[in-house]
């Protein structure tokens, strides 16, 4: 039995058009979806969601949706008969009230997703995280800027080659695909799927077999001892190329051992100081030529840029080398950068197993790990990830849905765009210790009053020559 309910307990089941039902649950990458139609009648006009309901689905007292009315469309059926089609979305709709602006490091990601519920999420909104899986590992560092908590969990789980969802009843799932299987297989024998709708396609487009990872930079002290700009004065020189750039705190100039002075370049007064130093060219430049036979030495605090790459090894030899890059600002530490590469190689680093099929029967769900079964294909125990499920309206009674399952993960369109949409946000830098200015409208209110007072004796004046009052008017 097929049931839909509005704010708990209004049951409008009976006014819904079940051929019009679609729910579309989406993995990770996207929000789940829920869409169906009313027609607008005197038994039906209680039943008409408005925005901002809170609306639930259950199949066989199983509840399979839960979320938001987002969205109610109004169009003309036949002339007279007014169709309300109501959108809805998941509880991801709730969860991005608020901004997530923190940094983590060394940290379970179990911890990391408990942190941003704690502190980003209303707890009043009822959140749980009953199926947020400890990793057991510790996440180098990931830093998030103002982002919705939906994008952070998103962002965090692409690092470390995990999923996640929210199910109906609001819990949080995050999670790795393979401590999760299906309750059925693919096959051709069980008849738990509908045979002649499989389609399997096999596709290397997006496969991602070696992965660099350019992110920031990182601090490293480099002192005398360490000192990799060591140079020798030749008598002409007086500018001297730097391997790397180096804050000006703690930055050392130093000539057979004595320290020498030392200013900004294009800044400080070259007759005061014996170097200049220029950040962004990454060059010392002498204010006078130094005799030949010395040693220079620069150290200090060194801003070292991150890069990292990782490879499927079994992948490019039988394939061959498909190179792909992440670049992400945002990346601090080289650990960082490695578990990010390595989880690319995780989602991408294999032929793309694309397999698709239709079912009656219940159970399935997002995230879920099915085996591929078939001796007509040749294919055996194969391993797939539930990465898309559409259930639509079979029956009062009955959901059908179109299932499909990835041996690797697949490069979207929503993929493209978010890559677009977010690439800004991770390349450009936000100290943590920025300051908010926030502007805030109020309304303040005041009263006033006027009063004229009339001596009842004087008339009203009118203009006139004669018998004028300084020359101008006379009494009426």
């Amino acid at each position: 039995m097929l049931q839909i309910k509005r704010n708990t307990s209004t049951d409008i089941s009976a006014g819904v058009q079940w051929k019009t039902v679609q729910i579309t649950e989406v993995l990770t990458k996207e929000v789940s979806k829920l869409q169906f139609t009313i027609y607008k009648t005197p038994a039906t006009t209680s039943m008409i969601p408005v925005v901002g309901d809170q609306i639930d689905v259950y199949e066989n007292s199983v509840h399979i949706f839960g979320g938001t009315c987002t969205n109610v469309e109004i169009t003309i059926q036949g002339g007279v008969l007014l169709a309300y089609q109501i959108s809805c979305v998941d509880w991801s709709y709730k969860l991005n009230s608020i901004l997530v602006t923190k940094t983590y490091s060394a940290m379970d990601p179990a911890d990391i997703v408990a942190d941003i519920v704690a502190n980003f999420v209303p707890a009043s909104l009822g959140f749980t995280q009953a199926h947020v899986v400890r990793g057991g590992f510790q996440v180098a560092s990931i830093k998030f800027k103002y982002e919705q908590v939906t994008q952070a969990l998103e962002k965090l789980a692409k690092q470390i080659g995990w999923e996640w969802y929210v199910d109906p009843s609001k819990d949080i799932h995050f999670f790795l695909v393979q401590n999760n299987p299906a309750p059925f297989n693919i096959d051709e024998t069980s008849g738990k799927i509908e045979w002649p709708s499989l389609d399997v396609q096999v596709d290397l487009t997006n496969m991602k077999n070696s992965v660099y990872v350019v992110g920031g930079n990182y601090l490293k002290t480099f002192t005398a001892l360490t000192a990799v700009d060591v140079y020798q004065t030749d008598g002409v020189k007086t500018v001297f190329g730097l391997a790397y750039a180096y804050d000006q705190t703690g930055f050392t100039v130093t000539l057979d051992g004595t320290t020498q002075t030392v200013g900004i370049d294009q800044q400080t007064d070259p007759t005061t100081v014996q170097w200049l130093y220029s950040a962004s060219g990454r060059f010392v430049r002498s204010t006078s030529t130094v005799a030949t036979g010395h040693t220079l030495k620069i150290f200090g605090n060194a801003q070292i840029p991150i890069l990292a790459h990782a490879q499927n090894s079994s992948a490019i030899a039988q394939y061959g080398e498909n190179q792909d890059s992440v670049i992400d600002r945002q990346i601090r530490s080289v650990a960082e950068a490695q578990q990010r590469a390595l989880a690319e190689i995780l989602q991408f680093g294999h032929p793309v197993y694309d397999v698709k099929f239709k079912t009656i029967q219940t159970g399935l769900v997002i995230g879920q790990t099915i085996l591929l079964n078939s001796s007509k294909l040749g294919i055996t125990n194969y391993p797939l990830v539930i990465k898309r499920i559409e259930g639509t309206g079979y029956s009062p009674s009955q959901f059908e849905y179109q299932v499909e399952a990835l041996g690797s993960d697949n490069v979207t369109f929503v993929d493209i765009m978010s890559r677009l949409l977010t690439q800004e946000n991770n390349n450009t830098d936000t100290s943590d210790n920025s300051v908010i200015e926030g502007l805030l409208a109020f309304a303040e209110g005041f009263t006033f009053s006027d009063a004229l007072t009339a001596t009842p004796t004087t008339g009203p004046y009118k203009w006139g020559q004669s018998n004028t009052k300084w020359g101008f008017f006379t009494w009426a």
